[in-house]
């Protein structure tokens, strides 16, 4: 029997185990056995540019979907042609955000984009909120997260009625916080880079007023809810002890939820344009075993993809399945389709990913001078942190 091997990130003992349940359905129906790597969140990029270079690794990969256009300009990844493409459902069938940092386009000619991945798993950030909370402070949660100024009226009315902790987010390294802050630049206007040019916008006026945006967020960040990674965010916030939290698909499913905190659970967009991102299929050039492992994307992402997965495994990129899924029909889950459909991804522009990197290390930077001082200067701080930072950046680029 044939075997290949697939990575994927840990999302955890039970997504991983029905995962490999309908791995071993696939075996059963092809006669192809799948070994099954997952790789931990933490250095999975060091892994991949590893499996990269040296040209050792699985046959196929879930990749994120950021980083497909930094693995195409390493040579790294084999391209989908369009024979491929047409028995996959092409880019009407998927999300247009995740259409778009699977297939990229040449921008030294004028043909079709190529697609060098498929889109298979989605996500996007979402406000996470106590309704009992909102509803014991008079805070109207129609309106809360129309806007920053709105969300910061609404956080300090949760305050002045003597919520503790009205709010709880990440201020720890994190992917995830890059994400977050995104959707604040978007809002405001801004851009981490000219979709025109590519030219690196991240210090202009726009995408500033949205980073002041976020980090005045600090404010309404008690003692015990500071320097927290994702884990204890969603902990605090899980535990019923914090009124508001940014979090993602996991924390909707945490079974540690007790019975009261589910009940009274919201959910509502990120503040801005909702941050899509997500996983792709990608096969990798040195795999000699291509026809085995395109039919095991076409198991997991094409038209018959099992539904199985969803939500535990992450969201759909698959519009069909996003729209008919049952699991996706329901509260609270039925409103991620109009947020995955409004909202973008990062660009597929050169060496986002080593931007992206960039921007991790220096959030939680920024976030310990916000949290210092109790009226701290944003307009200084982001100066002293992001100035330098773009500078960095613009010689890389031009190099």
């Amino acid at each position: 029997m044939e075997e290949i091997e697939f990575s994927v990130f840990d999302h955890g003992a039970e997504p991983i185990a029905i995962l490999r349940s309908l791995l071993a359905e696939f075996e059963a129906k092809q006669r192809i056995r799948v070994r099954l790597t997952v790789l931990p969140f933490a250095g999975a990029w060091t892994t991949l540019v590893r499996m990269a270079l040296y040209e050792d690794g699985p046959d196929i990969s879930s990749i994120g979907s950021t980083w497909v256009g930094d693995f195409v300009r390493m040579n790294a990844l084999r391209p989908y042609p369009k024979s491929e493409i047409r028995a996959l459902g092409n880019a009407e069938s998927f999300l247009t955000s995740s259409w778009q940092s699977a297939a990229l386009p040449d921008l030294r000619s004028s043909a079709a984009p190529t697609v060098w991945a498929v889109p298979w798993l989605t996500d996007t950030r979402i406000i996470c909120y106590r309704r009992d909370l909102f509803a014991q402070t008079g805070v109207d949660a129609s309106t809360a997260f129309q806007s920053p100024a709105h969300l910061h009226n609404a956080l300090q009315r949760l305050r002045d009625h003597g919520v503790h902790m009205p709010l709880v987010i990440p201020t720890q390294q994190s992917q995830l916080a890059v994400h977050n802050l995104a959707s604040w630049i978007w809002g405001a206007g801004g851009d981490f880079l000219d979709e025109r040019d590519g030219t690196l916008v991240l210090d202009r006026t726009a995408a500033l007023t949205g980073m002041q945006n976020y980090f005045r967020l600090g404010r309404y960040l008690s003692a015990e809810a500071r320097q927290l990674d994702e884990a204890h965010s969603d902990e605090l916030f899980r535990s019923g002890q914090a009124a508001i939290t940014f979090s993602g698909h996991w924390l909707l499913q945490d079974q540690r939820i007790d019975s009261h905190m589910r009940a009274n659970l919201g959910v509502a967009p990120m503040i801005g344009v909702p941050f899509v991102g997500g996983y792709h299929l990608a096969i990798w050039q040195y795999s000699r075993k291509i026809p085995a492992a395109i039919k095991l994307v076409e198991f997991l992402a094409g038209r018959q993809a099992p539904q199985a997965l969803y939500p535990a495994f992450g969201l759909p990129a698959r519009l069909q399945i996003l729209e008919q899924a049952p699991a996706l029909q329901t509260s609270p889950f039925n409103a991620y389709a109009p947020m995955l459909k409004n909202g973008r991804s990062f660009p597929a522009g050169r060496m986002w990913g080593l931007i992206e990197k960039h921007l991790v290390d220096v959030i939680p930077a920024i976030w310990a001078d916000v949290l210092a001082l109790p009226d701290p200067n944003l307009s200084a701080i982001l100066d002293r942190h992001i100035a330098p930072l773009a500078n960095r950046l613009r010689l890389t680029l031009k190099a």
